[in-house]
């Protein structure tokens, strides 16, 4: 699959693709831009997201997935009752990095019953919202790290947007799961993602508060454009106000919770999410050790 292109490749290619296909666009949905696209009426949209009917980011973006992957991805979309098939295609420009999508309208192309559109479409809608969220705490996931948002950082880190992660461990969980049983831990493990998820629970672009759940018993808490004082001290007050025990079987379970923290502006050189998340989890490490909390 080609994926480098000339500029006079990529010109061709946009004028041809438009003939054939219902809508064609170029875009970087990174910074959810639309470069180019073949109708006038979404040429002006402040983000790519704006031909869904919503100005946040897709939460299941396909051509995020494409730009990671540096591959095409297939998506189904529904708006109005009509069903979409984009095609996200990813395309490297001289230096720079793009995605290709191809928009069709398959409602009336498709061979599906009319009975089942109504099904088809809550299908559809439900994928969509569940691809990036853990099925047990239903915060972000592990995927939605690596494909969403980790792209994300590596634009924040060229303009400077200062991140912060804090990585959370409940401490002694498998004694809780081994004393309790596990449904006890997975009340737990619902109890303190419902409780980070309502303050950290924002999209905005260069200012987002994620929650996500890294697995097993760790969360990772992202907090972006503000300094790390600022972020160090909302993660503690919030956690001092937290209840630390969980209803459970009429039983109050407690539980604690260990943190390591690191910030992008701890760094006088370069960085990358990698080495911001092992500067964490090497703090985290220590706290669990009982060295530090913060």
């Amino acid at each position: 699959m080609k994926t480098t292109f000339t500029k006079e490749e990529a010109a061709l290619l946009l004028k041809i693709l438009p003939e054939q296909n219902d809508l064609v666009r170029l875009v970087n949905p990174v910074e959810q831009k639309v470069i180019w696209c073949s109708d006038p009426a979404h040429a002006g949209d402040a983000f790519c997201s704006d031909v869904w009917g919503h100005s946040s980011r897709c939460e299941n973006c396909s051509s995020l997935r494409a730009l990671n992957t540096r591959g095409r991805t297939y998506k189904l979309e529904r708006m109005d009752d009509h069903f979409y098939l984009i095609i996200s295609q990813y395309m490297c420009i001289g230096e720079s990095r793009h995605i290709l999508e191809i928009v069709n309208d398959i409602t009336d192309r498709a061979l599906i019953d009319g009975s089942l559109r109504t099904d088809l479409g809550d299908l559809v809608q439900n994928y969509n919202s569940r691809l990036y969220l853990d099925s047990l705490t239903d915060i972000y996931n592990r995927r939605f790290l690596d494909e969403v948002f980790i792209p994300t950082a590596e634009i924040y880190e060229s303009r400077h947007v200062p991140i912060h992660v804090t990585i959370g461990d409940l401490d002694h969980f498998k004694i809780i799961n081994d004393t309790y049983g596990h449904l006890c831990g997975d009340a737990i493990l619902k109890d303190v993602a419902s409780f980070w998820k309502l303050r950290f629970n924002s999209r905005e672009k260069e200012k987002e508060q994620l929650v996500i759940r890294y697995g097993g018993d760790e969360f990772v808490i992202i907090s972006c454009g503000i300094s790390a004082a600022e972020a160090v001290d909302t993660v503690r007050r919030d956690y001092e106000s937290m209840r630390k025990f969980c209803y459970f079987e009429k039983q109050d379970i407690p539980f604690s919770i260990s943190f390591g923290n690191a910030s992008s502006e701890e760094f006088s050189e370069s960085y990358d999410w990698q080495k911001l998340f092992n500067l964490a989890d090497q703090r985290l490490f220590k706290a669990k050790k009982g060295f530090c909390l913060f």
